[in-house]
Parts: structure tokens; C-alpha cells; sequence
């Protein structure tokens, strides 16, 4: 899937991966969707703890930022979105697992809001995360794609942002204490 996208899947394909016979594909998984959903499912809950641990860090902004900015992860989420909206089975899934990942996202940074210093009226929580989310994913595929250097500069801004945020989160922890 990552190679060649999630059209590329067949049960030949995984069966010529793994070293075994396409029957045995069959056997455990009767359909590619069957496949798709194991797969989905073995990977939720890592996905999940991965969230939360960033969420929990001492970064917070920058742990979600650096979860989210890296090539594997928007690869699979690129290809599990597209395969979601072509795999019927699949889609109902794929939309539990990202309402469930943008609520916990949303419930964690509407809590960390007064640490950061942010108006909540200026910067909904549902905007911080969509911004987080969504600057990472076009990061992402703009330099997957080659597109010219824009992409790096998108990538700095967003990074002296988040650490910007991040000291000021610093500082107000301590004038706290």
C-alpha cells in the first residue's frame, strides 16, 4: 500500500510479500475489505495511544505537530482516506477512528487552551487542531509531491509558531507555580 497506493492490494500481492500461498490470504481474510479493516484495526488503538501520549507530553503542540508531520503517517492516512471513500466496508471505520482521534484532540487542547495563553474566542480549540492537522498534511504532501521549497518554508513558520507556543506555555506554567 505504501509502494504503490491501496489499489495496488491484492491477495496475490500480500501473499507474495508474506512468502505464502494467495489461498492462505483468503482463508484468514475472505475479502480485501476483511484485510483493509484488520489492518485499520490493529493499527487504531496504536494510533490512538500515540495521540494521547503526545497530547499528555510536555510539548504538547510540538509532540501533536511531530506526530502528525511525518511522510508514513500522512502516507497512510492519504491512502486509507482514498480507500475509504472507494471501500464502502472500510468507510464507516475510517470516520470512527478520525471522530475519535479529533475529539480526544479537541477535548485536550480546549483544556490546555489557558496554559497557552489563548483566547478561546480567537482560537477555537476545533481551529488550533485543524490547523495543527491540517499545515502538517499539506507540509507533507507538498514534499511528497517535490513541489518547489514552499513546502520548508510552510514547515519553519509553523515550527517557530508551535515553539513560540510552547515557551509562552513554559512561562505561564511557572508564573503559576
Amino acid at each position: 500500500m505504501m509502494a504503490d497506493g491501496y489499489a495496488a492490494v491484492t491477495s496475490r500481492s500480500v501473499a507474495a510479500e508474506a512468502g505464502i500461498h494467495a489461498g492462505n490470504v483468503h482463508y484468514y481474510f475472505p475479502s480485501i475489505d476483511d484485510l483493509f479493516l484488520a489492518l485499520l484495526s490493529r493499527g487504531a488503538d496504536r494510533s490512538l495511544e500515540r495521540i494521547a501520549a503526545a497530547l499528555g507530553s510536555p510539548q504538547p503542540f510540538k509532540a501533536l505537530w511531530n506526530l502528525q508531520a511525518t511522510h508514513r503517517g500522512v502516507s497512510i492516512l492519504d491512502e486509507l482516506m482514498a480507500a475509504a471513500r472507494h471501500r464502502k466496508p472500510l468507510r464507516a471505520h475510517v470516520t470512527a477512528l478520525a471522530k475519535t482521534a479529533h475529539r480526544m484532540q479537541i477535548e485536550a487542547i480546549r483544556a490546555l487552551m489557558p496554559q497557552y495563553d489563548l483566547d478561546e474566542e480567537l482560537f477555537p480549540p476545533e481551529l488550533v487542531a485543524a490547523m495543527l492537522q491540517g499545515t502538517a498534511l499539506l507540509v507533507m504532501r507538498q514534499q511528497a509531491l517535490d513541489v518547489p521549497a514552499e513546502h520548508e518554508n510552510a514547515r519553519a513558520a509553523a515550527e517557530a509558531l508551535i515553539d513560540h507556543l510552547e515557551s509562552r506555555r513554559d512561562l505561564n506554567k511557572g508564573s503559576s507555580r
